[in-house]
């Protein structure tokens, strides 16, 4: 873990000790939770008082001061629940960033929407469709498609399946996708299917292709 990160837990660890800043308390077993890292993102977590939101934004100075860092607080925002839209434009610009509402994107997940909803997952049917768009299928064969549609098109909805329940919408309308690209005969020329796509799924063994069933794969990964 870089010096810079281990600096910035100690920093935090210490607001919290010295009462200076507060966390969420999170789960039955009430984890404080002060502050996420991925890469160079940081989210930080407060309750709503105005001070704890000054008093980070001390901690923060006093951390790229200390380490010859800039934080771009442009490029930072202000998410806030619970409290409405005056207070929010208010305390964003005593931080001197911009405001978000909800729901907003990170790191290619959606946060504060349903992802009950299609629209929800409009970016992932999008991203079928562009790769789809990319091939040419008239110069495809069949082995060619069946190959393509388990190591790309299966694989692009995962990060989504692993942390939601796919709607049935967007699971009908994956599959339908799929199998237009694997019937279709080019110039977006619509096949005739043969076999149901059901059987398509199966593995080998059993009589099918091996596509795969991304249901059934959706709940895997939720058990995990």
């Amino acid at each position: 873990m870089p010096t810079t990160t281990l600096a910035f837990n100690q920093i935090m660890l210490r607001g919290i000790q010295v009462g200076s800043i507060q966390g969420l308390e999170v789960g039955k077993d009430k984890v404080v939770l002060t502050h996420l890292q991925f890469a160079d993102d940081t989210l930080v977590f407060c309750p709503a008082p105005s001070q704890v939101l000054t008093n980070i934004r001390r901690l923060l100075d006093n951390f790229q001061r200390a380490f010859g860092l800039t934080i771009n607080f442009k490029k930072s925002a202000l998410l806030v629940m619970g409290r409405n839209q005056q207070w929010g434009e208010k305390n964003a610009q005593k931080l001197g960033c911009q405001l978000l509402q909800l729901p907003v994107k990170y790191l290619g997940i959606p946060l504060g929407g349903n992802p009950n909803k299609i629209s929800s997952w409009d970016s992932v049917i999008q991203s079928v469709k562009v790769k789809l768009a990319s091939w040419k299928v008239g110069l495809l064969s069949k082995a060619g498609r069946v190959v393509l549609i388990k190591a790309v098109l299966n694989s692009l909805p995962l990060y989504f399946m692993s942390l939601f329940k796919i709607p049935k919408g967007v699971l009908n309308k994956i599959i339908s996708l799929q199998r237009s690209f694997y019937w279709g005969k080019g110039n977006e020329k619509k096949g005739i299917p043969l076999i149901s796509w059901e059987i398509i799924q199966r593995p080998k063994d059993l009589g099918g292709l091996g596509v795969g069933d991304l249901q059934i794969k959706n709940a895997s990964l939720l058990f995990k």
